[in-house]
């Protein structure tokens, strides 16, 4: 059996003038006026909790099969318990069983309705209707607290025939928090400004610690883990962005140092009039065919020309 699945997005979608945004969207930066289309019962929110209430309430099907066998177990159980009452109080009665076997402070009547109640309690014939149920409510609710949403007990009951899952969306497969895969420097450029690794990440996280986009917090984190932002050798601070401008839909711009960054996609580059080698292009083309987010990082010295170079941030898969 082959069940498809898909879940959201694998990264952040950018919002626009008029497009839709459910509760959860986050407004990075500027003002944003949103009008209520829907609220209340209308909500996504309320109706995924009644999916979720609605699917604990459901019947499986083996469920029907259950309350069918119910119906004639739960009168046979009662027959057999009145049977045992009835048999073990007249053996009581004609005097077969001994006295000793009744405690104190029992008659016959009490000593043989508790052979009855053993009866009842042995075959329990209420675990059999309830057992269903049960499991599906706390099946369902346990698998929407971990994100996953099922329409009902037949769905659940169905799922012990899957044999193979057809994934829609990279998304699914991921953590769902970026990090940094690949990078590759533009080592010509970048030593004509006398950028050696520890100064590229130096610059690069220094530039994205003020950013709030996803992929900004990851480059941000990869440059800490390489030690970027401790401090330089003589253990004095570094510097931090001056003029930092987020560019919706393009990436970011600032000064570190003596230093512009640009940090973005292929349009901030063009926009700034900076080329991209072909072996960079190349690179960049074998990482998005991964599934992959390519960045692209260039500096400007203030006072002596142009470098360009390449950081790649991809998702982990």
């Amino acid at each position: 059996m082959v069940v498809g699945l898909g879940a959201g997005e694998a990264l952040p979608v950018t919002k626009g003038e008029g497009e839709e945004v459910i509760g959860g969207t986050i407004n990075q930066q500027g003002l944003i006026h949103v009008r209520a289309t829907r609220v209340g019962a209308d909500t996504a929110l309320a109706r995924i909790v009644a999916l979720v209430q609605e699917a604990q309430t459901s019947k499986a099907p083996i469920q029907a099969l259950a309350d069918r066998i119910s119906g004639v177990f739960v009168p046979v159980v009662l027959g057999m318990a009145l049977l045992t009452f009835a048999t073990w109080y007249g053996l009581c009665l004609a005097g077969v069983v001994p006295d000793s076997w009744i405690e104190e402070g029992m008659d016959s009547f009490l000593f043989s309705f508790l052979f009855a109640v053993s009866v009842v309690v042995i075959a329990c014939p209420c675990s059999l209707g309830l057992a269903t149920p049960t499991a599906v409510m706390v099946g369902t609710g346990v698998a929407a607290r971990l994100g996953i949403l099922i329409k009902g007990g037949a769905a659940l009951e169905t799922a012990h025939k899957v044999s193979a899952i057809i994934f829609d969306k990279t998304g699914t497969l991921t953590n769902g928090k970026p990090v940094v895969t690949d990078v590759l420097r533009v080592d010509a450029a970048c030593a004509h400004l006398d950028i050696d690794e520890r100064a590229f990440f130096t610059l690069v996280g220094a530039a994205e610690s003020a950013s709030e986009h996803p992929l900004g917090k990851a480059i941000h984190a990869h440059a800490l883990l390489h030690g970027a932002l401790h401090g330089d050798a003589s253990g004095q601070p570094l510097p931090q962005p001056r003029d930092f401008q987020a560019i919706p839909g393009r990436g970011l711009s600032c000064h570190v140092g003596e230093f512009g960054v640009f940090i973005g996609n292929r349009l901030l580059m063009r926009d700034h009039a900076f080329s991209v080698p072909d072996h960079v292009e190349s690179f960049m083309a074998s990482l998005e065919e991964e599934g992959k987010t390519c960045m692209l990082v260039a500096f400007v010295r203030d006072s002596n020309g142009m470098s360009a170079s390449l950081l790649c941030s991809g998702r982990t898969s």
